[in-house]
């Protein structure tokens, strides 16, 4: 553990090396199947179910499934390769993240990729809206949307 510490953070201090001795003593002091407990691990799971529940809900399955659709419909003429783009968006955002993680923590990205959704999400109703009301939509806003939605998956 102290070396994949010290290769992810570059160097360990004095702090982090006296956490690593502490947690060491405690897992080797504990018994195999009595140092698992399913309560006592209530939170992180609540958490880890609410985000896989939110993962699930945030549209991304429609949206990557329907894209060439969704971008036909705005009237871009080459959908395919807006699909294209989106999805390599998708890959340079998803590498970026992972460095990002490390840079900001998974606390603050978590909650950049909300607000990123969020707005992504009232982006794409926007347009549809305003299509639905013959309102100003250029198709630019939905191939942004969309884009916008996919970083902020990525980066949750």
């Amino acid at each position: 553990a102290r070396r994949a510490v010290r290769r992810l953070r570059r160097g360990c201090t004095a702090e982090e090396e006296a956490e690593l001795a502490a947690a060491g003593e405690s897992s080797s002091s504990s018994s195999g199947d009595a140092s698992f407990r399913l309560w006592d691990c209530k939170r992180s799971l609540i958490v880890a179910m609410g985000l896989q529940f939110f993962l699930q809900f945030s549209g991304i399955n429609a949206i990557m499934m329907y894209a060439t659709d969704i971008f036909a419909q705005a009237g871009i003429e080459q959908a395919e390769l807006a699909t294209v783009v989106m999805v390599a968006v998708e890959l340079a955002s998803g590498i970026a993240c992972c460095k990002l993680v490390e840079a900001f923590g998974r606390r603050r990205l978590l909650q950049l990729s909300g607000l990123t959704m969020c707005v992504s999400h009232a982006g794409m109703a926007y347009y549809y809206w305003a299509r639905a009301a013959a309102q100003w939509a250029p198709p630019s806003l939905a191939l942004v949307s969309m884009c916008l939605c996919v970083i902020g998956f990525s980066a949750g």
